[in-house]
């Protein structure tokens, strides 16, 4: 009963007249346990998203990583967006724990199937209606097993966004394999950690894959912030009060001090306000307001 607390915490918005509402798409009680939570009625909405995340993100992590598909829902909001959209916070695979486990493939190929089905079920009950558009934002590991996913068959993909990926197969020749109209990838210069999860894949912004590449290192001049580290989201109303266990554990003030400086000037691919969240945005809103900002 426990482990499932952290999807209850996630659904319930987190805070009063939480808006859009969110719903509990899907519980599997395996261990571990898997979920999915949608940010917006996926019933009525025409432009759906799927976040898939990477190596180590776990349901315990589903407060935070609803915060993240409620970020992407915002930024979609912000660009031009239907009011009836959705995002779907999906942490539907067993991840692999951080280390050498993601330069399997082992993960990959079980979680493959599994969000291949989530995304046939939500075209089959949508059949007829007036859904206009499907879309994942894969992190990391995830993008791997998204990669996967798409390739064994086409699932009516709009676009997929690959952000410090930790590599497509070799199998997977190039974009056009992915059954999705338009792929992007993108990787922050401050992320080292990406790299490690290609020393058998290859890169999705290798000119020849195919993939536009996406800027993620922040426009100054706009306010866009850059992505600092490999992380998906750091942000959130936890994280970023001084006040909470996540801080107030560390006993040394001025250690503590030093650490919540720091903290306030990284960030992740998918935080609110950076280059990286809005160009993801972008990519997934079709008829969207604003350009992309390809990697130059």
């Amino acid at each position: 009963r426990d482990a499932l607390k952290p999807e209850a915490r996630a659904a319930s918005g987190g805070r009063r007249g939480a808006e859009p509402k969110r719903w509990l798409v899907s519980l599997s009680q395996r261990n571990p346990p898997l979920a999915a939570i949608a940010v917006g009625d996926l019933d009525t909405a025409r432009q759906v998203t799927f976040t898939v995340p990477g190596m180590g993100t776990y349901t315990d992590d589903m407060q935070l990583w609803t915060e993240t598909a409620q970020n992407v829902f915002d930024a979609q909001a912000s660009v031009g967006a239907p009011a009836a959209h959705a995002v779907v916070a999906w942490i539907g695979y067993r991840t692999p724990p951080p280390g050498i486990d993601a330069t399997l493939g082992d993960y990959a190929e079980r979680g493959a199937p599994m969000l291949a089905s989530e995304l046939a079920g939500l075209q089959a009950a949508r059949h007829g209606g007036d859904l206009a558009s499907v879309n994942v934002i894969a992190h990391s590991y995830g993008s791997t097993m998204a990669a996967d996913a798409l390739a064994a068959r086409d699932l009516g993909v709009d676009s997929f966004v690959m952000l410090g990926s930790a590599g497509v197969e070799d199998g997977i020749d190039d974009a056009r394999d992915l059954h999705a109209r338009h792929v992007y990838a993108g990787e922050a210069a401050d992320d080292d950690e990406a790299v490690w999860g290609r020393l058998s894949r290859q890169d999705p912004r290798a000119p020849g894959f195919g993939a536009t590449v996406i800027s993620v290192d922040g426009d100054p001049a706009r306010g866009l912030l850059p992505v600092t580290t490999h992380a998906p989201v750091l942000h959130s109303s936890w994280n970023d009060d001084p006040d909470s266990r996540a801080w107030t554990t560390i006993r040394d003030p001025a250690e503590r001090a030093a650490e919540f400086a720091a903290h306030e000037k990284t960030y992740g691919y998918l935080d609110a306000g950076t280059e990286s969240l809005r160009n993801a945005a972008i990519a997934t809103t079709p008829h969207a307001t604003e350009r992309l900002d390809a990697a130059g």
